[in-house]
């Protein structure tokens, strides 16, 4: 009886293993989010409604607060930065595993939904981003004005931020659970972690944001940047002027 049941638990650990052996062949050989999905369950009802929430707090609500309160040097620099609220607000899944914001901005996206929840959220920070660059041309009807702005919107929206506050945010995250011993996921307290983690990305988004506003007003009085992109629109032109010679 014991050799029997030792046979089904062997059997069923080597199942075990099979499979995750197939997963791992699975993401080592895939090329696109269609081949990765893992297939990890999760309600699409309630992750829409998640988007929905986050599209009506930090797309609608805080943009025209901003606008009718003056400041739109901040708006300017917050629409493009969209992703990184949305990169706090998915740290770990959310609150809770398999929850309304859990496949919101995935950092790595394993299911097609949140590939398409990530994307969109992408696509409307590039929105925000294309449109600060567009006004700036047509304020100053100079083209190497507006994409000399879009220089350094990219590379501090895009490049760099998101790393920083995802690392402050595990730093912090490690502190207090070094501290108190509670682990995000396995006690209802850890729903106060993930608050004062979420609480730490946010305050390091709105320093990376205030950060960008400053430079906006910069670069509005200093032409360095502008310089450099006429630079690189004239660049082509030097080799065929050189041609001609």
């Amino acid at each position: 009886m014991k050799f029997s049941i030792q046979k089904k638990s062997d059997v069923s650990k080597k199942i075990t293993k099979d499979k995750e052996r197939k997963k791992q062949n699975k993401l080592f050989r895939a090329r696109n989010v269609f081949a990765i999905d893992l297939g990890r369950k999760y309600s699409i009802p309630h992750q829409l409604f998640g988007l929905l929430m986050f599209i009506i707090v930090f797309v609608i609500i805080i943009p025209i607060t901003a606008y009718k309160n003056g400041h739109i040097d901040f708006l300017a620099a917050y629409l493009p930065n969209l992703d990184l609220m949305a990169n706090v607000m998915s740290y770990h899944g959310g609150p809770s595993t398999n929850d309304f914001i859990s496949e919101l901005y995935p950092p790595t996206p394993t299911t097609i939904y949140g590939f398409l929840s990530q994307s969109l959220i992408n696509w409307m920070a590039l929105m925000g981003l294309t449109f600060l660059v567009a006004s700036e041309t047509l304020k100053t009807k100079d083209i190497y004005t507006g994409w000399s702005l879009g220089f350094v919107m990219i590379f501090i929206t895009y490049l760099l931020p998101g790393q920083l506050i995802s690392g402050a945010m595990d730093k912090a995250y490690d502190f207090l659970e070094k501290k108190s011993g509670i682990k995000m996921f396995e006690n209802p307290h850890g729903h106060a972690t993930w608050n004062i983690v979420v609480l730490v990305g946010m305050i390091v988004s709105f320093i990376v944001i205030k950060f960008e506003e400053k430079v906006i007003k910069f670069l509005r009085y200093e032409g360095v940047l502008r310089e450099f992109a006429v630079f690189i629109l004239n660049f082509p032109q030097r080799f065929t002027k050189s041609k001609k010679r």
